[in-house]
């Protein structure tokens, strides 16, 4: 017979196992779609690395974090979940990609169960993108002989970069003007030069030729790419007048009005008082408001910002409608802005104390701060950044899109799983049609190893 006894004990280690990364570049093509990097992407186009962290046994999900590298330039890291990652590129980036040869390489942190390691770099190729437009554009579709046009010039192309290069002015088929150097201290999309012509009776149809850049090809017309704007000149009838208007503020913000006065007053002095009507004209000779009678040769009125479409600065003239006695005519241009709104942005957890290797919830909603007609809803994307134990932040993966919540706010709920320490995360909302960004108040989330806890402040 025997009693209970313990052996001695046997000392066991088990060691982390090597790791493998694999990495395929993705794009964006055509119509928007992430498909595998297989040629030379086109400036501007959206890049992003797939990730993939195993064990060489292929047993088990790798945990950590991986960090990406532009050939010896750190772009950032991002956190493995299940031993996979996606990656967005522009999610590091200020700017795009440049042009040339890219090597990207991927360095895996390494977990209690896998090893670090790092990779080969992956080759990807940027090559200069096509231009969207070269546009020739304007604002006064009709005119009168010996009424100057005010012609604008701009490219539009993808990239962050203000296409650069120059441009040449064609006039029915034949150049009339350039090289002209296009101007890049301006947003992207406003217009880059101006050229003032005085017309000969007949139609005109402007389009522009572009040189290209470091980012982007030529184009000549005839194109798609170079649409039109033609302007039909007519003999004058009557007296020439002088059309002028003046606005009461430069800039308004989305849900206000902006305030015009239009005075016509005759080139020959003792005439009669100018009658008939006016209209305000934007972009392409597009009706904004009007017509508007004139009183004692004045016409004074008020445009909501609804009329104007589109955020930003809008170039705009006053038309005059001529009268038995005058011809026609147009102001020289002015310049509204429309600012955006900014909403109200709150993120939220429910679990501010969490347990290491379980999800993390944020929830960030987006909430208009004002209302009224043709006000929408603050949709668009919003991007997480975390700061961890208080080094800088950093994104928390790519922006997400918002979708509308139940009540008068667009929202996102985030669930991720955080690395051991302390985050402070904030939201930013990326702006929207008629909203600009805005940020978020911080909200502290502590991941403990083993350890799962709530309060109520989410904040």
């Amino acid at each position: 017979m025997f009693g209970p006894s313990n052996s001695n004990p046997v000392p066991l280690v088990i060691a982390p196992e090597d790791s493998r990364i694999s990495v395929q570049p993705f794009n964006v093509n055509l119509i928007g779609f992430w498909i595998p990097t297989t040629r030379g992407v086109f400036y501007g186009t959206p890049v992003a690395l797939q990730i993939d962290v195993h064990g060489l046994s292929g047993v088990g999900g790798a945990t950590g974090t991986v960090t990406i590298y532009d050939g010896p330039t750190r772009l950032g890291s991002v956190p493995l979940t299940q031993g996979t990652a996606w990656v967005p590129l522009n999610q590091f980036l200020v700017s795009s990609l440049e042009v040339g040869a890219h090597a990207f390489s991927v360095s895996y942190s390494g977990d209690r169960s896998f090893n670090a390691v790092a990779t080969q770099p992956v080759a990807v190729a940027i090559v200069k993108a096509f231009v969207n437009f070269a546009r020739a554009f304007g604002e006064t579709p009709s005119v009168t002989a010996g009424t100057p046009v005010l012609v604008h010039m701009n490219v539009l192309a993808p990239g962050t970069a203000v296409p650069s290069g120059t441009v040449e002015l064609y006039d029915n088929g034949t150049p009339i003007a350039g090289p002209i150097v296009l101007n890049t201290n301006v947003p992207k999309g406003a217009v880059q030069a101006d050229y003032t012509a005085i017309l000969a009776p007949g139609s005109h149809n402007f389009r522009i030729g572009y040189s290209g850049d470091v980012h982007h090809n030529p184009v000549t017309p005839p194109s798609f790419r170079t649409p039109g704007f033609t302007v039909t000149v007519t003999q004058a009838t009557g007296i020439p007048t002088s059309v002028q208007i003046t606005e009461a503020s430069p800039s308004i913000t989305v849900g206000q009005s902006e305030d015009y006065v239009v005075t016509v007053v005759p080139s020959v002095a003792g005439r009669p008082v100018p009658t008939g009507t006016v209209k305000l004209l934007g972009s392409a000779g597009s009706s904004v408001a009007g017509p508007y009678p004139l009183t004692s040769g004045v016409a004074e009125f008020m445009v909501p910002w609804s009329r104007f479409i589109n955020v930003g600065t809008l170039r705009l003239v006053a038309q005059y409608s001529g009268d038995g006695n005058y011809s026609p005519g147009i102001s020289s241009e002015i310049l509204t802005t429309v600012d955006p709104a900014t909403p109200a942005v709150s993120l939220a957890a429910p679990s501010t104390i969490v347990r290491s290797g379980s999800l993390a919830e944020l929830t960030v909603t987006v909430q208009p701060t004002i209302t009224g007609a043709n006000i929408r809803l603050p949709f668009g994307l919003v991007q997480f950044l975390d700061s961890i134990d208080g080094q800088a932040p950093q994104p928390l993966g790519a922006p997400h899109p918002l979708t509308q919540g139940n009540g008068n706010f667009t929202t996102f709920v985030l669930a991720t799983t955080l690395p051991e320490g302390t985050h402070v995360v904030t939201a930013q909302y990326l702006g929207g049609s008629q909203w600009g960004p805005a940020t978020s108040n911080p909200v502290k989330v502590v991941v403990r190893r083993g350890h799962h806890d709530t309060d109520d402040g989410g904040q």
